[in-house]
C-alpha cells in the first residue's frame, strides 16, 4: 500500500514489512515468534507525534513501507540478546538519529527497542552495582535489515 508509506500524518494502520499492522491488534504470542521465549508479550507501539522512548521518537514523516515486521524484530533481538528473566517484552518502532547515537550513517533511520521488562540489569563498576537492580534492557534493531545495533537499560 504505497499510499500509506509516507507517515506524516497519524494513521491507525502503519505499513510494517509485508503487510499492515493495526494499532491495538494483540501481538502475537512471544513463543510462536522465538523458541523457549515464555514471557507475555505487550502491545507493539509505533511512536508519532511528540512521543519518545529511550533514544527513539516519533517515525511522523519516515518511509515505514520497507521495514521488517514487528515478529521480525522480536526473532533478531533473540538472536543477539535474550535475557532469560524477562518478565515482558514489547517491541517499538521509532525513529533516531544514526550518527548522533553513534549508530551508523545516514542521518534520522528507523529503529526497533525491543524491551524486556523486569529483568535484573547488569553492573558496571562497583560504585553502580547494585544487587537488587531490576528494570527494562532494550535491544536495538535496524528496522530495514534487522541488524542487531546495541542493548543496554
Amino acid at each position: 500500500m504505497p499510499g500509506l508509506a509516507a507517515l506524516s500524518d497519524y494513521n491507525p494502520m502503519v505499513p510494517v514489512g509485508p503487510g499492515l499492522v493495526i494499532e491495538g491488534e494483540p501481538p502475537t504470542p512471544c513463543e510462536q515468534v522465538v523458541d523457549g521465549c515464555h514471557v507475555p508479550r505487550l502491545e507493539n507501539v509505533v511512536l508519532r507525534g511528540d512521543q519518545e522512548d529511550g533514544a527513539l521518537g516519533a517515525i511522523d514523516g519516515m518511509d515505514a513501507s520497507k521495514v521488517i515486521g514487528f515478529d521480525e524484530a522480536l526473532a533478531a533481538a533473540r538472536e543477539n540478546n535474550f535475557p532469560s528473566d524477562a518478565e515482558t517484552v514489547q517491541v517499538v518502532l521509532g525513529a533516531a538519529d544514526a550518527e548522533e547515537l553513534r549508530w551508523g550513517t545516514g542521518g534520522k533511520r528507523l529503529y526497533y527497542a525491543v524491551q524486556w521488562g523486569g529483568v535484573k540489569l547488569p553492573c558496571f563498576g562497583p560504585a553502580a552495582c547494585r544487587p537488587d537492580q531490576f528494570g527494562t534492557w532494550s535491544t536495538v534493531i535496524e528496522a530495514t535489515t534487522g541488524r542487531y545495533i546495541v542493548s543496554g537499560s
